[in-house]
């Protein structure tokens, strides 16, 4: 475990140093390496590091989803793009499968491999034409291909970010998954969504825009309707993945301005809401420990007793709350001026994410934090465990006073 962790540690560090000294020009020939890249795989070793020193196990699965997730981030071939993009459902559903806790998993499984490898068909097929078109794998020329090909190119994307109505199986998954597999599904995964959909657009298709009023209105209602279902969950782990479909529904409507402040606000979006729902899955498995269930109506009250607990907990949903001057609130800032950029009329449906959000966060800490005291085990936290929360927190503290 020591080893597993002090690599990715220097992996990372390599990388931040890369970035921070401008070098990746020298890689441009041969790699898709940009900003957004840079950050993804950076987000994906902190992520795997915090994993490590959780000490969770299946570091081996974690190695090879490790190596996908590059590949996919750095690779200008869009086939190798598409086996790596595929290839990394594989340890995720090993994950869920073999250490998940209940029957269930199977039908988690399921889904998942359903709706990812059913959806990315298409984009194989985008694939094949652009190669049959241009007589090249170059990533690129996905962008330019005719816009139907572009929008069967975009429902494999939208499954793994997910957009609401592609969402199904997000909830099953993270529910099955141990704390490793959901914080890996939330930080992680969902981001190739994001990534594909970043390149996809990268270059305008000015047909695209034709589209941009039904995908806008398809975000805004996934970001309510995910939001409402926080209030109708009474699972800790289902409540926190509706969450995290909130908070990552703006995605396409951000990416369809086609401008630099969209693309620099996915950035920040991705490399925030990567930190804070992982948090939030880690601070759920730390509740869970404490009283063996995932259900707010036997939690009630359980924390009174352990003030430990209230802290992290309270500092997670700060975080989900994007609070100021936090990285979350920064993100969340630029998406709505993006989001104005657009159109002003945007500005109720905001008003009502703001307040729901706001509501079933602090719903979520009240019902956990305070009532009736239970004289339940209290779990006592670990130095690692401490570890790994100062280790989110820092980036979404420090991150700001970076710009």
């Amino acid at each position: 475990m020591f080893f597993c962790t002090f690599s990715t540690i220097i992996l990372t560090f390599m990388l931040i140093l890369f970035s921070y000294f401008n070098m990746s020009s020298l890689c441009n020939l041969c790699w898709n390496w940009d900003n957004f890249s840079s950050a993804m795989i950076i987000l994906s070793l902190w992520i795997m590091m915090l994993i490590f020193l959780s000490d969770l196990g299946y570091y081996l699965k974690l190695y090879i989803l490790i190596l996908t997730m590059v590949i996919t981030f750095i690779t200008k071939n869009s086939l190798m793009f598409f086996i790596s993009f595929e290839f990394s459902i594989i340890p995720i559903l090993l994950i869920i499968l073999l250490k998940g806790y209940q029957p269930e998993r199977l039908e988690a499984g399921l889904s998942l491999l359903l709706y990812t490898f059913s959806a990315s068909t298409p984009l194989l097929f985008s694939i094949l034409y652009s190669y049959y078109y241009f007589s090249s794998f170059n990533i690129m020329f996905l962008s330019i291909t005719a816009w139907q090909f572009m929008v069967l190119s975009m429902i494999g994307f939208l499954v793994k970010l997910p957009m609401w109505s592609f969402h199904l199986w997000l909830p099953k998954a993270h529910v099955e998954a141990p704390v490793g597999g959901s914080m890996i599904l939330a930080a992680i995964m969902l981001k190739l969504g994001m990534y594909g959909i970043y390149r996809l657009f990268s270059l305008v298709n000015p047909q695209m825009k034709q589209m941009s009023f039904i995908l806008m209105t398809v975000g805004f209602i996934g970001m309510i309707m995910s939001s409402l279902m926080c209030f109708m969950s009474s699972d800790i782990k289902t409540l926190i993945a509706y969450s995290s479909i909130s908070h990552m529904s703006p995605t396409l409507m951000i990416l369809l301005q086609f401008n630099s402040v969209s693309f620099l606000t996915i950035i920040l979006l991705a490399v925030s809401h990567g930190f804070s729902s992982s948090l939030m899955f880690f601070t759920g498995n730390l509740l869970y420990l404490n009283s063996k269930s995932r259900s707010m109506m036997i939690q009630k009250g359980n924390l009174i007793s352990n003030p430990n607990m209230i802290f992290i907990l309270f500092w997670a949903i700060v975080f989900n709350l994007s609070v100021p001057p936090f990285l979350t609130f920064f993100s969340e800032v630029m998406v709505m001026l993006a989001s104005f950029m657009q159109s002003y009329s945007v500005i109720p449906v905001f008003f009502i994410l703001v307040l729901t959000t706001g509501a079933y966060n602090i719903y979520m800490y009240v019902n956990l934090g305070f009532g009736k005291e239970k004289l339940l085990n209290t779990k006592f936290i670990k130095s690692k465990e401490w570890l790994v929360f100062f280790l989110h927190s820092v980036p979404l503290v420090f991150i700001p006073f970076l710009f």
